[in-house]
């Protein structure tokens, strides 16, 4: 039985990024194989955001590369086998590299939350029966908040406060004092006002508004 605490976690959020490469075609896989343009760079256990896809559930997700053979690039955890949601034959498009990472220090250990990703149901009843019945709809919008010490200088809330200029979809990672880490991307938002309280240091807060909700988790 294994256990990750959340106590010491570290986020960051991607700074720099390799050139944008065409993705010529994707697989419909337990870990979808990836084919890219000629020189792509790629190497194992490089991390990857598809920038775009055919595929709008591929879009934007942050994945890391398990194996590479060519051009073909496998991509870990990416489960892709639903052909539903994943149609054969469209998922081509764009994929870039990270390539440095900047960590947020002084986050307040009581404000880091994680909320919504929860399904969403379309409720209804017959008229000759009396019971409801529900169906799965939509799953709600992800978000990750939490509240910092207030650093103007420092590198973390200067990028902060560059993508939450931007509103671009960035990629950020999570990773816990097991060296587990959870990849993910979203809109971030810094807030404008400082919180200024007696007693207390000057915060701001962050919100991170997932796009998409779900995160890719690797043991290690």
């Amino acid at each position: 039985m294994a256990r990750t605490p959340v106590n010491g976690l570290v986020v960051a959020f991607a700074a720099t990024f390799g050139a944008t490469k065409t993705m010529s075609a994707i697989t419909n896989a337990a870990a979808a194989v990836a084919t890219l343009e000629a020189s792509h760079g790629i190497v194992v256990n490089d991390i990857l955001q598809i920038v775009t896809s055919g595929w709008p559930r591929a879009a934007s997700r942050v994945l890391r590369a398990s194996a590479v053979a060519t051009n073909d690039v496998t991509l870990e955890n990416f489960d892709t086998q639903n052909t539903t949601d994943y149609p054969a034959g469209t998922g081509a498009g764009t994929i870039r590299e990270v390539l440095t990472w900047t960590n947020v220090g002084q986050i307040l250990g009581d404000s880091f939350q994680s909320s919504g990703g929860e399904q969403q149901y379309y409720t209804y009843q017959y008229l000759d029966q009396d019971v409801q019945t529900e169906e799965p709809t939509f799953q709600s919008p992800g978000r990750i908040q939490f509240t910092i010490d207030d650093d103007i200088a420092s590198a973390g809330q200067i990028l902060l406060n560059t993508l939450s200029s931007s509103r671009a979809v960035t990629p950020f990672r999570l990773t816990a004092r097991t060296g587990a880490k959870w990849y993910g991307a979203g809109v971030v938002s810094l807030g404008v006002s400082p919180q200024f309280a007696s007693n207390t240091n000057v915060r701001r807060t962050v919100s991170i508004a997932l796009n998409p909700a779900v995160l890719t988790a690797y043991a290690s």
